[in-house]
């Protein structure tokens, strides 16, 4: 079975404008491509078949009508296909030049990546899965009222019920995991640890999963919560 995570674990020097290839940016593609990972194990999971990131990647489109949303900061600051759904917050530099392994901000407010990365999964989704609207909280930088990863919780376990699957996103660890119901509780899902050369399968628990394989968070910190209403084909655990 694939990885879902299927980013190059390089630096990698591509060039990209709205239709291919043209400006150099250096990244680690799969250290920092959480949120197409995330959207990935919506798809999967609502379709039975695995998704990979990098096929999510292709699912959106570089086209005139996206090009500033995409290009958030200009050309320079827009990460490879395989990566993210927005470009900026992933500039900030360890002393040995990789990113931080957050891969976003460091404080818990919605920042605009969060908020760009936010429509794309959406967007994504929505478009993959023929769903007419997808329910979200925890969005303040679109007027939601804020929650935090216990609340978060909470409100996926009744929704749950309902038949919804869910992409989470802790503002604070800079990071997107995937979320479900397993017997009588929630679990999250990164699935970006599901790569041959990270931890090789994905990294599971009943809270929130900092990045690459950080642990839990702390419940008290914010959260977004994305539900998709579409029920789960692997209900049992990760897709891998």
């Amino acid at each position: 079975m694939p990885h879902i995570n299927d980013a190059p674990n390089v630096e990698v020097n591509v060039r990209i404008d709205k239709f291919r290839y043209t400006k150099a940016v250096e990244k680690v593609p799969a250290q920092i491509n959480c949120s197409l990972c995330a959207c990935a194990g919506v798809i999967t999971h609502a379709t039975g078949n695995v998704v990979t990131s990098g096929e999510v990647a292709g699912m959106v489109p570089l086209q005139v009508a996206l090009h500033n949303e995409l290009l958030v900061g200009g050309a320079d600051n827009y990460l490879q296909h395989s990566e993210t759904f927005s470009g900026l917050g992933w500039t900030g530099k360890q002393p040995n030049s990789y990113l931080t392994t957050g891969g976003m901000n460091s404080t818990s407010s919605i920042n605009t990546t969060n908020s760009g990365q936010i429509k794309g999964i959406i967007r994504t989704a929505k478009q993959a899965l023929g769903l007419v609207d997808v329910l979200k909280i925890g969005d303040t930088a679109a007027g939601d009222q804020a929650r935090c990863l216990r609340e978060c919780i909470a409100y996926m376990n009744e929704m749950a019920n309902h038949g919804f699957i869910f992409a989470v996103l802790s503002p604070a660890e800079g990071h997107w995991n995937f979320a479900h119901k397993v017997g009588a509780s929630i679990q999250f899902v990164d699935y970006q640890t599901d790569h041959a050369n990270l931890r090789g399968a994905p990294t599971i628990g009943a809270q929130f999963q900092k990045g690459l394989g950080g642990g839990d968070a702390d419940g008290g910190a914010s959260g977004v919560v994305l539900a998709f209403q579409k029920a789960d084909l692997f209900p049992n655990g990760p897709a891998t």
